[in-house]
């Protein structure tokens, strides 16, 4: 009996690890925990054992303990199978079916994942944004000709509530390569960037933008070129605390047009390289086909993240300046010396 638990337990894991490494790609991407991921994982244990009480006719009493004896559990792809099989009688249980997709989405099952999803999109009044990505993603992975149809625009009213969701980012590039709007794909993914993904995600969208016909993409690759260098001393104000400050904050340094958009070129770094001397250049551009040596004049600021994302955040310490092409090639100073609403 207690073989038969140890086994349990063993393969009750080894299904919280295939959902949790999708999250963990996700924190890393994001900053954050998705909520409704977090929880398919925390009950997937419990609904294992429950599925497994209900529909298995094993019984212990039938079985004389001895040396010998053994216990054989179903894998995990039967686990998911008698959830399914569950969801037949109970049709109308919502969360079983999004554990049921995140299931086959972490056993890249797409077509399975997308009828799951379909199931609980079905029995949904008003979809989540969680729910519209998890649909969009198994659809897109099934099928990438879903991109142009109505699945695309799931990837649409995600980033108008959360314009910077990674994954929402990701695939509203794709949906706008797709249906041949590449100015906004650039933007997309230069967003994505400035989010800091690990440097895998980082690699293939740099490799979507090499792919792209514009040949001043080759600035997003890091390319030597001749463009503008701005070196910057930055410091912090001593009249600031940085008690707020942790291992994970982060210190974000942006180069934006003087009429405001997305930044031109971004440097993140430790807040422990502050104070230091930094150099802004086209090697760090964010924006295909645009150099800094394009703007007779640049707004500068540098950013303490208290929680390391580039989305400013009341508390964020900040500083900022304005440089004029032609300025002298020392050094320019920028001190940290305000403290964001």
């Amino acid at each position: 009996m207690i073989a038969f638990w140890i086994l349990s337990a063993l393969l009750a894991l080894l299904a919280v690890s295939f959902l949790l490494y999708p999250l963990l790609r996700l924190r890393k991407m994001s900053g954050k925990w998705s909520v409704a991921g977090l929880t398919t994982t925390a009950v997937i244990i419990p609904a294992a054992f429950f599925l497994y009480s209900i529909t298995s006719s094993w019984n212990s009493s039938e079985i004389t303990p001895g040396p010998n004896t053994g216990s054989s559990l179903p894998p995990v792809e039967k686990m998911i199978v008698s959830l399914a099989e569950r969801l037949k009688n109970n049709s109308d249980d919502v969360d079983g079916w999004r554990l049921l997709g995140q299931s086959y989405m972490a056993l890249e099952n797409y077509p399975e994942a997308r009828s799951a999803f379909r199931e609980a999109w079905a029995r949904t009044p008003v979809a989540d944004d969680e729910l519209k990505l998890a649909l969009g993603e198994a659809e897109v992975l099934s099928n990438q000709e879903s991109l142009t149809g109505e699945i695309g625009s799931l990837f649409e009213e995600v980033l108008e509530s959360q314009p910077m969701n990674p994954r929402a980012l990701w695939y509203g590039g794709l949906v706008a390569l797709a249906t041949e709007r590449e100015g906004l794909a650039r933007q997309r993914w230069a967003d994505l960037l400035t989010l800091n993904p690990p440097e895998e995600v980082a690699r293939v969208i740099r490799e979507q933008f090499a792919e792209l016909s514009n040949p001043a993409l080759k600035l997003v690759q890091g390319s030597t070129n001749d463009g503008a260098v701005i070196t910057l001393n930055i410091s912090l104000d001593e009249a600031l605390s940085d008690d707020n400050l942790s291992p994970e904050s982060a210190l974000f340094i942006f180069a934006r047009a003087p009429e405001g958009g997305p930044p031109l070129a971004v440097i993140r770094e430790s807040v422990t390289a502050v104070p230091g001397i930094f150099s802004l250049s086209d090697q760090n551009a964010m924006i295909p086909g645009r150099s800094l040596a394009d703007f007779e004049v640049l707004n500068i600021v540098a950013r303490l993240s208290i929680t390391g994302q580039p989305i400013q955040q009341p508390g964020d310490l900040y500083g900022e300046l304005q440089y004029e092409r032609g300025q002298q090639s020392s050094s320019v100073e920028l001190t940290i010396n305000q403290v964001a609403d």
